[in-house]
């Protein structure tokens, strides 16, 4: 989020620039490099004629130096005041520099003066309206917009317009709601003159974070090399309960003298550390890339370049952040982006790491769920809860950049929740991160109230929040085997989907069976806890087993509904459902989860039946495997089976055997059609062979009721795949 500043000194024909914080999106909160020793004053440009002035503030622009063109299209205004195509690109460097107050006035002057062709100076005066909260005004001029604008107006504008007006009633909608949470401004020993960023929890009492520690504007000259500033890591320590005090040397060895460095990020196991080196390539565009390093033999190893899959040359990887997906239990390493592929400015992109090759991937993007047509950035993924944070200006918000978050893994996301305010301001939020215990954070603003150099929101500073009342939830209890079925009425009662946490007599009966013995005790079963969303689907949380005392235990989150399953090769998976939307005191659930063994002979599915001597499903036949054993199959992915069709013996053997052949195969072929993958499927037609009753009565008559059960499908359990990577594809 820092620009280059670039003053001319035309006497001395030397190029300067300051080190100011200012912003732009298309860097997307990358570190800026620069190439300058400090010069003694800042340059005059009174004298500058108009041509002068506007082809050199051209060329800031041009370099990315937003300040030193605002000054040169100032004065040139002051000089030429009726031309609004300069007015104009002023407007868009106030905006680009975030002084929202000045950008404002600004576009409002060049729609009044022609509002027609500059009709898009109307959507900016409404955007800076709204970053200044003046909501119910802005909302009025994005409709505004959008009537007016016609077929000149800029297409993406419009849309982007509808969601600002979603914006400003999202503010309304919450604005009165009571704050959960207390923010606090980090002091002047962290928030200098200059960005600070990616704050990065290392303890309950350590912060690492970047910063150019600097607490004033000074100027550079590009024909000199020497004492370049960039921005390093820094570490605060926690001196109060809300007071933190920076400015020490990082911990961490991977400062550059150099090159810009930040935006740190832990594996799970915390031995590996990912991080962003930037630097500009030969076309003066700021390209960052993702470092990582090794902790081994008590020390950190020199950081090496990850791949070039996701290190693309002349586009940027930034802002990592690390994950664990639930199936393979594989590292996930979620990035910022603007490579191609993307669905707009900048997205959140993930790259699955292999084991095999001990290198990440090739990045996929995160997808629609999470990536717009704006700017997605800053994610920070939350293992323990599955949960993505991350900040973005393509979901409708109260300010600029609002966090979002969002549960789930790769690219199964549910969708983006505000954060909210008060940590969702007018201005720009990003870099949210949890602390240690949860119960606290930070986050990354350019709010009014933080240190300021050009304007009241031109600066990013470091804040904390904490909540006010934190609830802390988890859920924990024993998998078992019914031994004596005399007690079977609790295990049924308890594993029902009802809301039985409440029952203490309940849980009291089963506990007692369980110490009587009635309930056999099952070590190292697999569990998934899963999270419910009102969209109807799944998500994958987090994946573990019971102890050796047949134990589990989860974290929680408050607000949820969630899904417990169980089971294993040996054993039916069974479902739990239960909820923490009315839970409004920290608590830990108790849930005692029977499983049944698969039984290894034959399991009958009633109901199925054919047309007289034909081999296809009816579409009864259809509902009943549905509910059955396609069920079964989903629930248990493991395991591969027999189906079989049996007949009475009526008809020849030959016969009977190739007609109960098809109707397995329709099962078969039924199955797969509904995704279940062929190699876990085998159809078998034993025709006559295997009888369950007696086809015919002991006086040789005819047996209805024996023909009936004879003429069946069944299925058996024969094996279980092996364990399968699984390879994530778009």
């Amino acid at each position: 989020m820092i620009d280059t500043n670039m003053h001319i000194d035309f006497k001395k024909n030397i190029k300067y620039f300051s080190a100011e914080k200012i912003w732009t999106l298309l860097l997307f909160l990358c570190l800026y490099h620069y190439t300058p020793s400090y010069a003694q004053n800042k340059p005059d440009i009174s004298n500058l004629k108009p041509w002068q002035l506007k082809s050199f503030a051209k060329n800031s622009v041009r370099v990315g130096d937003t300040y030193s063109a605002i000054q040169y299209y100032e004065r040139l205004m002051e000089l030429i005041p009726e031309n609004i195509n300069n007015a104009y690109k002023l407007a868009d460097l106030y905006r680009n520099s975030r002084d929202y107050v000045k950008a404002e006035k600004a576009y409002e002057d060049c729609y009044n003066k022609d509002k027609i062709k500059f009709v898009d100076a109307l959507f900016y005066h409404a955007l800076m309206q709204k970053m200044n909260r003046k909501y119910d005004k802005a909302k009025d001029n994005f409709l505004k917009y959008v009537k007016e604008s016609g077929k000149k107006g800029n297409p993406e504008l419009k849309k982007q317009a509808k969601n600002e007006i979603s914006g400003c009633d999202y503010y309304k909608s919450v604005k009165e709601a009571p704050e959960q949470i207390h923010i606090n401004h980090l002091d002047a020993t962290i928030n200098k003159a200059h960005v600070e960023f990616s704050p990065l929890p290392l303890s309950e009492t350590e912060l690492l974070y970047g910063s150019l520690v600097a607490d004033s504007v000074k100027y550079y000259s590009v024909n000199d090399s020497t004492d370049l500033p960039v921005r390093k890591f820094y570490k605060a320590n926690k001196s109060g309960p809300s007071t933190w005090k920076g400015g020490l040397d990082s911990p961490l060895p991977f400062n550059d003298e150099k090159i810009n460095t930040g935006n740190g990020a832990f594996s799970a196991d915390r031995k590996r550390f990912y991080f962003t080196k930037c630097e500009p390539n030969w076309q003066n565009k700021m390209i960052c890339s993702i470092f990582m390093s090794r902790f081994e033999n008590g020390k950190w190893s020199e950081a090496i370049k990850l791949n070039k899959q996701i290190n693309t040359p002349n586009y940027t990887a930034t802002q990592p952040t690390v994950g664990i997906e639930s199936k393979n239990k594989s590292e996930v390493l979620y990035f910022v982006s603007d490579r191609k592929g993307g669905r707009g400015g900048n997205d959140i992109w993930y790259a699955v790491y292999d084991p095999k090759k001990k290198e990440f991937r090739e990045p996929r993007n995160a997808g629609s769920k999470l990536n717009t047509p704006g700017n997605e950035m800053t994610p920070y993924y939350d293992m323990e809860s599955h949960t993505l944070f991350f900040s973005s200006t393509g979901w409708p918000g109260i300010g600029g950049l609002d966090v979002f978050s969002s549960v789930g893994e790769i690219k199964t996301w549910t969708p983006p929740k505000n954060f909210g305010p008060p940590l969702n301001s007018s201005a720009d939020d990003i870099y949210f991160i949890r602390g240690i215990n949860k119960e606290e954070g930070f986050f990354v603003s350019n709010r009014e109230g933080g240190v300021s150099l050009q304007s009241a929101t031109c600066c990013d500073d470091i804040y904390t929040f904490k909540y006010k009342k934190y609830i802390h939830l988890a859920i924990s209890g024993n998998i078992f085997e019914v031994i004596d079925t005399s007690g079977l009425k609790y295990l049924e009662k308890i594993s029902a989907d009802t809301k039985i946490d409440e029952d203490a007599g309940l849980q009291n009966a089963a506990y007692d069976d369980i110490r009587k013995g009635n309930y056999k005790l099952l070590p190292h079963i697999p569990m998934t806890l899963w999270l419910l969303t009102a969209e109807g689907s799944e998500v994958p949380l987090k994946s573990d087993s019971t102890n050796d005392k047949g134990e589990y235990f989860f974290n929680l989150e408050a607000g949820n509904d969630y899904r417990l399953t169980a089971g294993s090769n040996n054993f039916f998976v069974k479902k739990i459902n239960f909820s923490t939307k009315n839970k409004m005191v920290s608590d830990t659930l108790h849930k005692y989860i029977g499983i049944k063994r698969i039984p290894l002979g034959p399991i009958i599915i009633k109901n199925i039946y054919y047309p007289f001597d034909k081999a296809y499903l009816t579409p009864e036949s259809q509902k009943t495997i549905d509910t059955t054993l396609f069920r079964f199959l989903n629930e248990n992915p493991t395991t591969i089976v027999e189906v079989s069709s049996h007949t009475d013996s009526k008809g020849s053997d030959e016969y009977n055997v190739k007609l109960s052949q098809k109707r397995a195969e329709s099962v078969v072929v039924y199955l797969t059609s509904k995704g279940i993958q062929a190699d876990r499927l085998q159809a078998k037609g034993y025709g006559e062979e295997q009888p369950i009753a007696p086809n015919e009565k002991p006086d040789k008559s005819d047996n209805p009721d024996g023909r009936q059960m004879n003429r069946r499908t069944e299925f058996r359990i024969i094996g279980f795949l092996k364990e399968q990577e699984i390879i994530y594809e778009d």
